[in-house]
Protein backbone atom coordinates (compact mmCIF):
# COMPACT_ATOMS: atom_id res chain seq x y z
CA UNK A 1 0.00 0.00 0.00
CA UNK A 2 1.67 3.14 -0.86
CA UNK A 3 2.00 5.87 1.60
CA UNK A 4 3.73 8.90 3.33
CA UNK A 5 4.12 11.00 5.79
CA UNK A 6 3.64 14.41 6.08
CA UNK A 7 3.97 17.55 8.40
CA UNK A 8 1.36 19.74 7.71
CA UNK A 9 1.42 23.27 9.57
CA UNK A 10 -1.87 24.61 10.94
CA UNK A 11 -4.87 24.93 8.06
CA UNK A 12 -8.42 25.63 7.40
CA UNK A 13 -10.77 23.73 5.97
CA UNK A 14 -13.00 25.54 3.91
CA UNK A 15 -16.62 24.72 2.35
CA UNK A 16 -19.65 23.40 2.83
CA UNK A 17 -21.36 20.42 5.39
CA UNK A 18 -23.54 17.98 5.70
CA UNK A 19 -24.82 14.71 7.63
CA UNK A 20 -24.93 11.50 5.23
CA UNK A 21 -25.53 7.61 5.85
CA UNK A 22 -21.72 6.07 6.32
CA UNK A 23 -21.75 3.25 2.74
CA UNK A 24 -18.93 1.06 2.67
CA UNK A 25 -19.44 -0.17 -0.51
CA UNK A 26 -20.90 1.77 -3.90
CA UNK A 27 -21.95 5.26 -4.76
CA UNK A 28 -23.36 7.44 -1.65
CA UNK A 29 -26.28 8.93 -2.80
CA UNK A 30 -26.78 11.54 -0.07
CA UNK A 31 -23.47 12.86 -0.92
CA UNK A 32 -23.86 12.98 -4.60
CA UNK A 33 -27.05 14.45 -4.15
CA UNK A 34 -25.19 17.04 -2.48
CA UNK A 35 -22.52 17.79 -4.49
CA UNK A 36 -25.24 17.98 -7.27
CA UNK A 37 -26.35 21.13 -5.51
CA UNK A 38 -23.23 23.06 -6.36
CA UNK A 39 -23.54 25.63 -9.46
CA UNK A 40 -20.20 25.81 -11.42
CA UNK A 41 -19.59 29.17 -10.32
CA UNK A 42 -19.62 27.92 -6.44
CA UNK A 43 -17.73 25.36 -7.20
CA UNK A 44 -14.66 27.41 -8.83
CA UNK A 45 -15.06 30.20 -6.04
CA UNK A 46 -14.48 27.38 -3.68
CA UNK A 47 -11.08 25.96 -5.46
CA UNK A 48 -9.94 29.30 -6.26
CA UNK A 49 -9.57 29.22 -1.85
CA UNK A 50 -6.84 26.25 -2.24
CA UNK A 51 -3.63 27.34 -1.47
CA UNK A 52 -2.04 23.90 0.51
CA UNK A 53 -1.80 20.50 0.11
CA UNK A 54 -4.02 18.77 -0.73
CA UNK A 55 -4.33 21.01 -3.29
CA UNK A 56 -8.09 20.83 -4.83
CA UNK A 57 -11.08 20.00 -4.00
CA UNK A 58 -11.38 17.53 -1.33
CA UNK A 59 -14.08 15.02 0.02
CA UNK A 60 -13.58 15.29 3.56
CA UNK A 61 -15.50 12.88 6.62
CA UNK A 62 -15.21 13.40 10.42
CA UNK A 63 -16.80 10.49 12.24
CA UNK A 64 -19.55 11.55 15.36
CA UNK A 65 -18.35 10.76 18.83
CA UNK A 66 -21.84 8.95 18.97
CA UNK A 67 -23.12 7.39 15.90
CA UNK A 68 -21.31 5.14 14.06
CA UNK A 69 -24.27 4.92 10.78
CA UNK A 70 -23.07 8.75 9.89
CA UNK A 71 -20.50 11.36 9.16
CA UNK A 72 -20.04 14.99 8.38
CA UNK A 73 -19.14 15.17 4.77
CA UNK A 74 -17.43 18.35 3.77
CA UNK A 75 -17.13 19.69 0.12
CA UNK A 76 -14.38 21.31 0.57
CA UNK A 77 -10.70 22.91 0.08
CA UNK A 78 -7.19 23.41 2.14
CA UNK A 79 -6.82 26.52 2.70
CA UNK A 80 -5.06 29.30 4.63
CA UNK A 81 -7.42 32.26 4.27
CA UNK A 82 -10.63 33.30 5.96
CA UNK A 83 -13.72 31.69 4.49
CA UNK A 84 -16.12 33.98 2.59
CA UNK A 85 -19.76 34.31 3.97
CA UNK A 86 -21.78 31.43 2.89
CA UNK A 87 -19.16 29.03 3.52
CA UNK A 88 -17.98 26.78 6.48
CA UNK A 89 -14.85 26.77 8.45
CA UNK A 90 -12.76 23.87 10.66
CA UNK A 91 -9.37 25.70 12.10
CA UNK A 92 -7.21 22.33 11.54
CA UNK A 93 -3.67 22.37 13.98
CA UNK A 94 -0.30 21.26 12.30
CA UNK A 95 0.28 17.48 12.87
CA UNK A 96 1.50 14.04 11.38
CA UNK A 97 -0.86 13.05 7.96
CA UNK A 98 -0.26 9.70 6.68
CA UNK A 99 -0.89 9.65 2.77
CA UNK A 100 -1.99 6.73 1.03
CA UNK A 101 -2.73 6.52 -2.84
CA UNK A 102 -4.48 4.32 -4.84
CA UNK A 103 -5.94 4.11 -7.84
CA UNK A 104 -8.85 1.84 -9.68
CA UNK A 105 -12.57 1.54 -10.02
CA UNK A 106 -14.65 4.15 -8.40
CA UNK A 107 -16.16 4.68 -5.84
CA UNK A 108 -14.63 1.08 -4.50
CA UNK A 109 -11.08 1.82 -4.93
CA UNK A 110 -10.67 4.36 -2.03
CA UNK A 111 -13.42 2.65 -0.28
CA UNK A 112 -11.29 -0.06 0.08
CA UNK A 113 -8.22 2.25 0.51
CA UNK A 114 -9.99 3.17 4.21
CA UNK A 115 -10.76 -0.39 4.85
CA UNK A 116 -6.94 -1.18 3.96
CA UNK A 117 -5.50 1.60 6.09
CA UNK A 118 -7.94 0.58 8.94
CA UNK A 119 -7.36 -3.40 8.92
CA UNK A 120 -4.01 -3.98 7.95
CA UNK A 121 -1.94 -0.86 7.73
CA UNK A 122 -2.28 1.26 11.13
CA UNK A 123 -2.41 -2.27 12.87
CA UNK A 124 0.99 -3.24 11.35
CA UNK A 125 2.59 0.32 11.34
CA UNK A 126 3.82 2.28 14.69
CA UNK A 127 1.45 5.14 14.48
CA UNK A 128 -2.23 5.39 15.79
CA UNK A 129 -5.39 7.02 13.54
CA UNK A 130 -5.65 10.18 15.43
CA UNK A 131 -9.49 11.86 15.57
CA UNK A 132 -9.89 14.61 12.74
CA UNK A 133 -11.10 15.11 9.73
CA UNK A 134 -9.93 12.57 6.67
CA UNK A 135 -9.08 14.39 3.77
CA UNK A 136 -9.99 12.44 0.10
CA UNK A 137 -8.31 13.62 -3.16
CA UNK A 138 -9.78 12.22 -6.11
CA UNK A 139 -9.18 12.77 -9.83
CA UNK A 140 -11.85 10.81 -11.69
CA UNK A 141 -11.11 10.27 -15.85
CA UNK A 142 -13.19 11.66 -18.25
CA UNK A 143 -15.95 9.21 -17.67
CA UNK A 144 -15.74 9.12 -14.07
CA UNK A 145 -15.38 6.25 -13.27
CA UNK A 146 -11.77 5.76 -12.65
CA UNK A 147 -9.58 7.25 -9.51
CA UNK A 148 -5.95 7.97 -8.89
CA UNK A 149 -6.82 9.26 -4.95
CA UNK A 150 -5.00 9.97 -2.04
CA UNK A 151 -6.23 9.54 1.53
CA UNK A 152 -4.84 12.00 3.86
CA UNK A 153 -5.61 10.72 7.54
CA UNK A 154 -4.45 12.43 10.64
CA UNK A 155 -2.09 10.54 12.92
Amino acid sequence: MPYRIVEKEAFRLVGFTTQVPIIHLGDNDAIRQFEQGFDAQTVQALYALSDVEPVGTLSVTEYLEDDDTQVIYWHAVATTVNPPEGMESQQITAGQWVVFSTEGPAPEAFQQLWATAAAQWFPANPYEWAPGPQLLKAELNATGDYDQAELWTPS
